[in-house]
């Protein structure tokens, strides 16, 4: 019985195929059957023949609490399906928008947030990520100041609410989500859709990225003038773990101010023990300072993901004397 079901299968699915070869002939189902020319072939050409996925958009938008924590910009849905999740914001690619063209729509539609460092994450396409239909996400991971993104953002568009929540690793690995002010606490698996296993990733992107890019100075409010204790915050916010202050400015001196992609500026700002400490400017695109010989380069840099350094900047003048 089954093997005559599938022989009517068989014979219904010939029959459609040439139907097709009559009614466009030199094309089956986009396959070209003889010599037919491009033009001909695309005038004929039924995209109809095939299921095809849709394509989203989501941003996961990172920035600093007012403690300096890293916090992420989530969106309450206002429509099925997870009504009244929290999400990461996003929505669907139209036809003719390239995919960083949706991604900065969307972010603006449900957040009013426009003009942020943003860059490719991944793209996630599980079966039935989607309860709705077949839908293929491409993620996006940006970083803002905090000053740009207060704690409570309204939403718009099909977002309900828009605001920030503190990023919290519990033992497990997994995350809780926190917002102090309005006194919202829930755990990764409340999340709408797969945009916990999104957010994961794009955790895991920020944190690798401190070890070969200059991706923490995206979080400093200000970029002409800070001090190494703001720089400092942004690196632990992103990393989770505490750096030592001596280590932290040793190689922070050997990776960016040696090469001139951090300048001090004659400007001084009082610190929380009462001393005055130097401010600093970022130059995308340093030049080296040749009058500052502080520190060699032996040992220097990142080491597994922190800034401990052992060993590194040593200074010169200790070397030479022989201690």
């Amino acid at each position: 019985m089954q093997k005559d079901q599938k022989m009517v299968d068989h014979k219904k699915q010939m029959e459609g195929i040439a139907g097709r070869q009559q009614e466009y002939p030199g094309v089956i189902r986009g396959e070209v059957s003889g010599d037919i020319s491009e033009e001909e072939f695309l005038k004929n050409y039924r995209p109809g023949d095939y299921e095809r996925p849709s394509v989203t958009a989501d941003i996961l938008v990172f920035t600093l609490s007012e403690r300096g924590e890293l916090s992420l910009l989530l969106i309450q849905r206002g429509n099925h399906p997870f009504k009244g999740c929290w999400a990461l914001p996003g929505g669907f690619v139209d036809m003719e928008e390239s995919l960083d063209e949706a991604a900065r729509r969307e972010l603006f539609e449900e957040t009013g947030l426009k003009d942020i460092y943003m860059e490719q994450l991944a793209t996630f396409g599980d079966v039935g990520r989607d309860p709705r239909m077949r839908v293929i996400s491409v993620a996006y991971l940006g970083l803002a100041p905090k000053d740009s993104l207060p704690g409570r953002c309204r939403g718009k568009d099909d977002a309900k609410e828009a605001c920030l929540f503190q990023i919290k690793q519990r033992p497990d690995g997994s995350f809780v989500f926190i917002n102090e002010d309005w006194v919202i606490m829930f755990a990764e698996n409340e999340l709408a859709f797969d945009h916990a296993r999104i957010i994961h990733e794009g955790v895991n992107r920020i944190r690798g990225k401190l070890n070969y890019t200059d991706i923490a100075f995206e979080l400093l409010e200000n970029r002409e003038n800070f001090t190494m204790a703001d720089l400092r915050v942004a690196y632990e916010a992103i990393s989770g773990v505490p750096y030592p202050a001596s280590n932290f400015t040793r190689n922070i001196t050997t990776r960016y101010i040696k090469p001139g992609k951090m300048v001090e500026t004659k400007e001084r700002v009082l610190a929380g023990n009462g001393t005055k400490v130097a401010l600093y400017g970022y130059r995308r695109d340093g030049v080296p300072d040749p009058d500052r010989k502080d520190y060699d380069d032996v040992g220097a840099g990142i080491k597994n993901g922190n800034m401990y350094g052992v060993g590194a900047g040593k200074k010169k003048k200790d070397s030479e004397s022989g201690k």
